[in-house]
């Protein structure tokens, strides 16, 4: 089970980008499962008959994830970021992150020195910060 985990917390699935997590509980259940299909909002809904007792039970749990998504890049190469569900701000700066499927980058802000007092006193927004892919310029960092 705790392989399970590690896996299914390994995969990347924003939301609205959950197809990798999907096909990976299909591949897990498919051979224990009755019946499975996959709804036109992209939920799995999988049925394991069992005995005629007349109990039934329902396991439900989400496939997504909070994220971000790139809204734009800077000359200097950097990526801009927004929201994708709920992500509290102080807790992202220098997080490792991973863009697509497999350009990594960290979450940056401005320089404190850079800061004005005011910037220093408030929470930053996602909006303000960035992701350093180590690209030199907005050329580079859109190939």
């Amino acid at each position: 089970m705790a392989e399970l985990i590690k896996d299914l917390c390994r995969i990347n699935g924003v939301s609205g980008n959950e197809g990798d997590v999907r096909k990976y509980i299909i591949s897990k259940i498919k051979d224990k499962m009755s019946d499975i299909t996959v709804d036109s909002m992209g939920n799995v809904i999988a049925l394991k008959k069992g005995r005629k007792s007349g109990k039934k039970i329902m396991l439900v749990s989400n496939m997504d994830e909070p994220g971000f998504i790139v809204s734009g890049v800077t000359d200097k190469g950097y990526l801009k970021i927004k929201n994708v569900g709920s992500i509290d701000s102080r807790v992202i700066i220098s997080k490792k992150v991973v863009i697509g499927s497999g350009v990594k980058g960290i979450i940056g802000m401005k320089a404190i020195h850079l800061q004005k007092k005011s910037e220093r006193e408030n929470t930053v927004a996602t909006e303000d910060l960035f992701v350093d892919i180590g690209a030199s310029s907005k050329k580079n960092a859109l190939k």
